[in-house]
C-alpha cells in the first residue's frame, strides 16, 4: 500500500468564477497563478491508497492515481473525504496514514 499526501484546495477567484470557484482535493499543494487565480490549500494530510493503486505522473508531469491496470482514478470528494472514482458504482474512500510511534 502506498502513502500518498492529499491537499485540500480551495480557489476563491478564478478565470471563469462560477466554474472555478470552490474547494477539492489535489495531490498538488495550491499554485502562485495570482494573475488569474487566488486560493490556499490545507497544507496536505497523508492518505494510504489501497492495494493495486499507486501514484504516477502524466506526459505533463502532473502526478495521478492509477489502479494496477495503469488506467487513471479520478480524486472527488464524498462526505468531506478524498476518495478516487475506480469504475465500480461506489467510490473509494481513502483512509488517513496511520501514524506509528
Amino acid at each position: 500500500m502506498a502513502n500518498v499526501k492529499i491537499y485540500k484546495v480551495t480557489c476563491t477567484r478564478g478565470f471563469v468564477a462560477s466554474l472555478e470557484q470552490g474547494a477539492g482535493f489535489s495531490l498538488e499543494p495550491w499554485g502562485n497563478n495570482t494573475v488569474d487565480y487566488d486560493g490556499y490549500d490545507d497544507g496536505g494530510t497523508s492518505y494510504t491508497l489501497p492495494d493495486g493503486y499507486d501514484i504516477d505522473c502524466d506526459s505533463y508531469g502532473v502526478p495521478h492515481i492509477y489502479n494496477a491496470d495503469g488506467n487513471y482514478c479520478a480524486l472527488v470528494e464524498v462526505n468531506g473525504n478524498p476518495a478516487i472514482v475506480t469504475g465500480n458504482p461506489l467510490p473509494i474512500i481513502l483512509k488517513r496514514e496511520v501514524m506509528t510511534a
